[in-house]
């Protein structure tokens, strides 16, 4: 069979992935090499065809694919660093866990609840936390966004928000390497971090939540202090986590673009605030578990 041949340039050492910029590969480690493109050949994952961006490579009589789309296809993420040109393969970077059946939790109260943007396997995610009675607890779903393994591990929930929480030593089982918190992402004492990549929506939340946080003249005055701002299913709808004189509240934000032909056109927000802690309404949440 008659293959279609076709010189490119390669780095050596990343041959097998076609998901980089040529500006990815140093000059100085460059080789020139022949290859050959084969959009002839089906790549079968677990029983199902599926259709990458680039066609399989043949050199040297292997085949190469490309490593991003190879990866998704098994559920793993791949991650390119420049900076130290380095690639990261998470095999459980956004994973489907397998759910575990229902189960009764140990209720606990959330007590200085903070959020920071952290690095974790080259990638970089939100990750809540608050300090418990003897260690921190870390919120399950940030947990498993990161691809951290939390299956079998010891949890409990917080009784105000619901959200279920893994122990430090917990999570110590499970991890790859420790996180680091990012701080080259700017966040405030009032102004959690947000899960949000759009530049523009980014800005309305974070707006939203600089607006809020300022002390009104209020007597007494009221205090707010965002935590952490979430995406719900409702389309550019978040739901931020606040405090209000260490009282807790959710803050649904919906953003809305009046023109949407106009890339200048800034989005306007409505919100509604509910009062998560109303059934407990003599607690501060500052001052419960284990303070």
């Amino acid at each position: 069979m008659k293959r279609n041949k076709w010189l490119l340039t390669l780095g050596m050492t990343a041959a097998f992935s076609a998901v980089f910029t040529a500006g990815a590969y140093a000059d100085d480690v460059l080789e020139q090499v022949q290859a050959y493109l084969r959009p002839d050949f089906q790549i079968i994952v677990d029983g199902a065809t599926v259709v990458f961006e680039e066609p399989p490579l043949i050199y040297n009589d292997k085949t190469y694919l490309p490593l991003k789309d190879l990866g998704q296809s098994l559920g793993a993420q791949v991650i390119w660093k420049g900076e130290t040109k380095s690639i990261y393969v998470n095999s459980r970077l956004i994973p489907q866990q397998q759910e575990e059946e229902e189960q009764a939790y140990e209720q606990v109260a959330m007590s200085w609840p903070t959020a920071n943007y952290v690095d974790y396997l080259g990638g970089t995610y939100i990750l809540l936390q608050f300090r418990g009675a003897k260690e921190a607890l870390y919120r399950e779903s940030d947990l498993i966004a990161m691809g951290v393994d939390v299956g079998g591990l010891r949890k409990v929930q917080d009784k105000y928000t619901k959200w279920v929480f893994v122990p430090q030593s917990e999570v110590d089982k499970r991890l790859k390497q420790k996180f680091t918190v990012n701080y080259t992402i700017q966040t405030n004492y009032s102004s959690g971090p947000v899960d949000e990549k759009d530049p523009k929506k980014l800005k309305a939340i974070q707006a939203f939540m600089k607006d809020w946080s300022t002390s009104p003249t209020n007597n007494p005055p009221v205090y707010t202090q965002f935590i952490v701002a979430d995406k719900t299913d409702e389309p550019d709808t978040y739901r931020l986590l606040g405090m209000e004189n260490g009282h807790l509240y959710y803050y649904f934000v919906n953003l809305k673009i009046l023109d949407k032909n106009n890339p200048d056109a800034e989005y306007i927000r409505d919100y509604k605030k509910e009062d998560i802690q109303a059934g407990y309404p003599d607690e501060n949440p500052y001052n419960t578990y284990g303070r």
